[in-house]
């Protein structure tokens, strides 16, 4: 039952927090009266049976060993017993094994799909389907199989061009199992794209480049950088505006080209930017770091995440920031620093995850990704579900605290992060401590000092008024990139609770 009585800090730690507590962790009078909750996670998982069952078969003494002739030695006319060495390769199978394992992950989101994975170092092999062999829709397995795109199949479908089993099918929506199902695509027999012919490209993309692989107007595209580009169907992950430059991937599995490329997967992005008129005032990157909302915009972006001034030249003009992003809308980076007044002269990317950009590739230069690089690239074994919008999640978790809104569930809680008091690399203090361009900064602190008052109507008109008198607007409709009345409104109704 709900506790009307509750202050809203209280009610959010008996729905949210009290629920997922250990028996340990209750005060000791009322630990002997409970008991660990049902959601609570469980003990740790044991080993995985694949895991298992490698250990079993590294225990034949036989495994992993070839008996290799000695040619100089061996044959029938020299000596009755052919002569030789043992070699060891329990090294190499394991590092094939474990390549193929990395190959071969999908995206999971729950242990179900997972524990259906043979990854045994026998049942894995490079002409494994890389999708696995249950069943799939046919235009993913065409898809797979690199005839066309998904949204094409239905055009194959309608003319008549797909065979399956012998007949033409006349329905795009057909599942089609690999083991049983005979598919053929204007008579020619197609099957699924194999381990060994998964590829993963690291790009350093240089200037005057389109990131796709063909352009109408006849530019120059990522797949003139890489030779094999269009014969092994290459898409891109997360592109890159024409000017431009730094890592980009390529790829042609593309369940994982979904999870890593769509905003709602939330894949964290890493920037270095050069603008113009020095480094952003506190305020401005106040702004950036909680969400810019563009005019031409529906909803504002995603905050930018680590920001900071790496370098201010200050004879120039000109300062350089990093940042991490987890979003890419159109020219998204240039129209954010454009609106708050520091144009963009360069934009280089330098990280997609956990993969950095090689520094020993020279721009318009690739290689193939290593192994390790592809599984930190994937993450765990169990993708976190995406949550849907992170800004409405993060309102709904402010009204929660705030006492607005009462229910909510764990999984949805967006919790708040700790800001430090630094001030970004290469800005500078005033004399009297404050930084620069900071005054209004120094007066939120001061009256933060001050005793709180009892919130009343006038006094939220006061400080409309002089929130538009500071910010230069003339009226509500007018954007101001500068913290909002409302906003100023819920810190004085929190200071007042």
């Amino acid at each position: 039952p709900r506790a009307e009585d509750l202050e809203p800090g209280e009610r959010l730690f008996q729905q949210v927090y009290r629920p997922n507590m250990r028996v340990a962790d209750f005060p000791e009078d009322e630990q002997t009266d409970q008991e660990e909750p049902d959601n609570f996670p469980k003990k740790r998982r044991g080993k995985a049976e694949w895991l298992a069952a490698n250990q079993e078969l590294k225990k034949d003494p036989a495994y992993g060993k070839k008996w290799v002739l000695d040619p100089r030695k061996s044959g029938p006319k020299k000596k009755r017993w052919a002569v030789g060495e043992v070699v060891d390769e329990v090294q190499d199978i394991d590092k094939d094994a474990s390549r193929l394992r990395t190959m071969y992950k999908r995206p999971r989101f729950d242990w179900k799909d997972a524990q259906k994975d043979d990854l045994r170092t026998e049942a894995m092999s490079g002409k494994m389907a890389a999708i696995g062999n249950d069943e799939v829709w046919i235009s993913k397995f065409l898809s797979h199989s690199g005839v066309c795109s998904r949204r094409r199949v239905k055009e194959l479908v309608l003319q008549g061009r797909i065979t399956v089993n012998g007949d033409v099918i006349q329905d795009p929506v057909l599942k089609i199992d690999p083991k049983k199902d005979t598919v053929a695509v204007d008579g020619k027999v197609q099957n699924l794209r194999t381990l060994d012919e998964l590829v993963w490209v690291m790009l350093n993309k240089p200037k005057d480049i389109l990131s796709t692989l063909e352009d109408p107007a006849g530019r120059k595209t990522v797949a003139d950088l890489v030779p094999f580009a269009r014969a092994r169907r290459l898409v891109p992950i997360g592109r890159l505006e024409r000017n431009s430059t730094g890592i980009i991937l390529l790829t042609n599995d593309y369940e994982w080209h979904t999870v890593l490329a769509h905003p709602r997967y939330e894949m964290p992005k890493r920037y270095r930017v050069t603008v113009y008129n020095g480094a952003p005032d506190s305020q401005r990157m106040q702004a950036l770091q909680t969400g810019l909302h563009l005019p031409d915009e529906g909803r504002p972006c995603l905050p930018l995440e680590e920001l900071e001034v790496l370098q201010n030249d200050r004879r120039l003009g000109m300062a350089t920031l990093g940042f991490v992003m987890k979003e890419g809308k159109y020219r998204q980076i240039l129209r954010m620093f454009e609106f708050i007044g520091h144009p963009i002269r360069a934009v280089k990317r330098t990280q997609i995850g956990l993969v950095r950009l090689d520094k020993e590739l020279k721009a318009g230069e690739y290689r193939m990704l290593t192994p390790k690089e592809i599984r930190r690239l994937k993450g765990s074994t169990i993708l976190k579900k995406p949550l849907g919008d992170p800004i409405a999640r993060a309102k709904k978790t402010e009204n929660v605290f705030s006492g607005s809104e009462d229910d909510i569930e764990f999984d949805e809680l967006d919790r708040p992060q700790s800001r430090t008091g630094k001030l970004p690399h290469g800005r500078r203090r005033e004399g009297d401590g404050t930084p620069r361009g900071s005054r209004r900064g120094l007066k939120a602190l001061k009256a933060e000092e001050e005793e709180p008052q009892e919130a009343s109507l006038q006094g939220l008109r006061a400080l409309e008024d002089s929130a538009y008198r500071e910010g230069g607007a003339s009226g509500p409709e007018q954007d101001d990139w500068e913290t909002s009345w409302i906003q100023q409104l819920d810190e004085m109704s929190k200071r007042t609770r």
